[in-house]
């Protein structure tokens, strides 16, 4: 008896430290971790069961342990997708550049594109290679994923460090579809970095080039008020105007007085009353542009057509997919 006493408290002992041990390991996914690897030891090694213990480690910000999963995944099948871009990814966020960059190209050969993905691949071809060509796979991954702020961010001040204010912001409109108001962190963003829009800094533009992640939409960011914030306009060489929605107008206090004259114009198959409405100094990124007329109207997009285009060299290009538009002053050349 005492030794069927002392066998049971050292069982149970060995059992207690054993959950604490795994507890110390895995934090609130011990138990979860501690049956799947059972099922490892006692049942059967399954890729599966790795993948599941990496995506742990990855809940917990455990590098090293994530990479030793992904690892066991790879090596188990080598076309693994999910598990090459694992590996991948894990391993350039620890700075393993070099060891990062064959498990991306692996991952992307056998059709992979999710964006998270693409954007580590951006990081990683920065340091070993370009950060230009690095931050073009970070804005694929922007056209896959408007919505994933660490690209948004990366993308927008990369273009702000490299005096490029006009591309920066034709970027959060193209992620806000020109409404950065109803995004708190671009809105927050924007707020603080109002020096961007400033007049007179000697970083100011003579020639904007803007960025589309859709191939279509292209925004031009427009101070149209001394001391109000920036707006965005769409750019499109096919509309014939230039257009402000009238909440626009109310946002900027520009009343519209009985007087103004308005006009009829078709837009989109609709015919719609519009208003002119003049503003004397338009800033583009800091560049006073000088006065710009727009027609007002109630069910409108903010537009610049073909009566601002008409002044300036403008051109479409692309560069690895992604979308560009130029504007040129040519009295800038």
């Amino acid at each position: 008896r005492p030794i069927l006493r002392w066998s049971f408290i050292s069982f149970l002992t060995l059992f207690f430290m054993t959950l604490l041990l795994q507890f110390i390991l895995w934090k609130q996914y011990s138990l979860e971790a501690t049956y799947v690897q059972l099922k490892n030891l006692l049942v059967k090694e399954s890729i599966e069961n790795h993948l599941e213990l990496g995506a742990i480690c990855n809940s917990l910000s455990d590098h090293f342990c994530a990479q030793n999963y992904f690892q066991k995944v790879v090596d188990m099948e080598p076309n693994n997708k999910l598990g090459l871009a694992n590996l991948a990814m894990v391993l350039a966020k620890q700075h393993k550049w070099q060891l990062a960059e064959p498990n991306f190209k692996a991952y992307f050969s056998l059709g992979g594109s999710s964006y998270d993905v693409l954007y580590w691949y951006g990081l990683t071809e920065s340091v070993l290679k370009d950060v230009k060509e690095g931050m073009l796979w970070v804005a694929h991954a922007l056209k896959t994923n408007p919505h994933f702020l660490p690209a948004g961010k990366k993308l927008v001040s990369y273009y702000l460090e490299n005096q490029q204010r006009t591309l920066a912001l034709s970027v959060v409109g193209s992620l806000t579809r020109g409404h950065p108001e109803n995004y708190k962190e671009w809105n927050d963003f924007l707020n603080r970095k109002e020096y961007i829009t400033s007049e007179g800094d000697s970083a100011a533009e003579s020639s904007w080039t803007l960025m589309s992640l859709d191939g279509n939409n292209y925004y031009l960011p427009l101070v149209l008020r001394k001391n109000t914030r920036l707006k965005f306009f769409s750019v499109f060489d096919d509309v014939k105007y230039n257009l402000i929605n009238k909440d626009t107008l109310n946002e900027l206090l520009v009343p519209i007085s009985e007087k103004t004259e308005t006009k009829s114009i078709t837009f989109n198959d609709r015919l719609l009353k519009v208003y002119l409405v003049s503003f004397p100094e338009v800033l583009v990124a800091g560049k006073n542009i000088g006065k710009v007329e727009f027609y007002a109207c109630d069910s409108c997009p903010n537009i610049i057509g073909k009566d601002f285009l008409k002044d300036y060299n403008y051109q479409h290009w692309s560069e690895n997919y992604i979308y560009y538009l130029s504007i040129q002053d040519p009295k800038g050349l």
